[in-house]
């Protein structure tokens, strides 16, 4: 696992530097056993307690990214809150009500 770290070079500046790290290994052994887990067998219980468990991860990993972007261009900057903004959506909508699809088409809530 690797992350950033911000250092200054010998004139004072700052630059992005990729330092080895173990931070953050052990939860993605739960979440990818916990994800492939419900991806096997979805009910919506699993999928709302995965969807807690990922919407948690994400907005904490969001908001340590959003508070460290000085290291980053603006480019990169723009790349991580999109695509750490984009795993965030996407824990959201594992916590949505579920739908059932009628015989006509349509989508229709069941709770």
């Amino acid at each position: 696992m690797f992350r950033t770290e911000k250092r200054r070079d010998s004139a004072g500046l700052s630059y992005p530097w990729i330092v080895k790290s173990t931070a953050m290994v052990n939860p993605w052994y739960f979440y990818c056993v916990d994800t492939v887990a419900v991806w096997r067998r979805p009910t919506p219980e699993l999928l709302g307690a995965t969807g807690g468990a990922w919407l948690l991860f994400n907005a904490v990993h969001f908001l340590w990214h959003a508070l460290h972007l000085d290291v980053f261009s603006t480019a990169d900057r723009v790349g991580n809150l999109v695509a750490l903004g984009g795993a965030l959506i996407l824990s959201i909508l594992l916590l949505l009500p579920d739908r059932e699809v009628s015989r006509s088409g349509s989508v229709r809530g069941t709770h």
